[in-house]
Formats: structure tokens, sequence, C-alpha cells
């Protein structure tokens, strides 16, 4: 009875080691590769925030630029809103001038409209673990980027002060196994370092 026992084990592990073995396993250059190639990284991620417009100015979300009004990149327009014998003060927030130079100054070629901000670029790092799971046929891989927060990333809503241009955070991606191989599934990403 006992030499039963410690067979079954040893099959068990035999097979699993033979179903690794046989490209089964998710390779940290294959997770790599899937990662950097979504759309969540692509080659160098664009950060972007649109400007609010078109709101009424009593739900103004004041603080969520004070940081950009103060350092002259952002300010905000009052217009008047004629709704039928009504009129409707309406806000939004534009670009300044040192604003408009700063956007051009960071994206170079890349032309975004004047109520786009460039808040910074997302860039994959580096695998820290996979966990396979082959029986469920799925793998989950954690991993590290960074993001390089522009002055408009770095000034947009005081409530998350950022004050490292190049901060690193965490992901999570969950992979399944197909017939035909690995597919990325779910990506989450958030937790700072």
């Amino acid at each position: 009875m006992k030499t039963r026992r410690w067979i079954y084990p040893m099959i068990f592990a035999v097979a699993v080691s033979a179903d690794c073995a046989d490209g089964s396993k998710l390779s940290n250059s294959a997770a790599e590769r899937a990662i950097t190639n979504s759309d969540n990284f692509g080659s160098d991620k664009l950060i972007t925030h649109t400007l609010y417009s078109k709101f009424e100015c009593n739900r103004a979300p004041e603080e969520f630029y004070h940081d950009l009004v103060l350092a002259g990149l952002v300010q905000m327009v009052h217009r008047d809103r004629m709704n039928g014998f009504y009129v409707i003060p309406e806000c939004s927030f534009e670009l300044m001038p040192d604003g408009v130079k700063l956007q051009q100054q960071l994206l170079g070629k890349r032309a975004l409209e004047n109520d786009v901000l460039p808040l910074g670029v997302r860039s994959f790092k580096s695998i820290t673990g996979i966990i396979s799971s082959l029986e469920q046929k799925v793998a989950n891989v954690e991993f590290l980027y960074t993001i390089d927060w522009s002055p408009f990333g770095l000034g947009l809503n005081s409530r998350f002060k950022r004050t490292n241009p190049s901060m690193v955070y965490s992901g999570h991606a969950v992979f399944k196994l197909y017939d035909d191989g690995w597919r990325l599934g779910e990506i989450e990403l958030g937790k700072e370092q």
C-alpha cells in the first residue's frame, strides 16, 4: 500500500513536467511580448486627458485643475448659453498660451486637439512572476511598468499629488491556454510601488 501512495504523486509530477517541457508553460518572454503589444502599452503608450467643457458653472471641477490653473497652463472660461427663455451660465477649461506651448513641446509631431492634455507615457518594465495552473489552463502574470509624468500629469488633481516625474507601478495580467497557445485575457493596471 505504501508503494502505491508514493507512485501516484510521482506519475502526476512527471506528467506535469512533461506538459511544461512540451511548450505549454508560459515563458517570461512570451508574456512580455503579449503585454507590450497590448493596447495598454503599445510602443510607449501616451496617457491623455480631455479637459472638461460645457458644464454648469456651479458644478465646476475647479479642484481637479487647481494646480494647473495656478501654474498658468489652464484657465476656466465662462460663457452664457441660451436655453429657450433662460440664460444658463456655462463653463469650460481651456489651455492658456503657456499650456499650448508645453503641449506642443511634449508631443513633438504627435498632434492632439487643444483640449487634450498629454499626462505622461506608460512603459513596460519587467515581469516579476508567473503562476501557472495547467489544470485550469490559466496563468497569472505580475509585472512592473513606469509612467513618466509630464507637468500636466504632475499637476492634475491635487488629491493625487505626484511628486516624482517617473513612478513605478505594478500590474496583473491573466493568460488563458488554448489549443493554439497562450492568449492574453485581462490586464489590470494600478498599484504604485
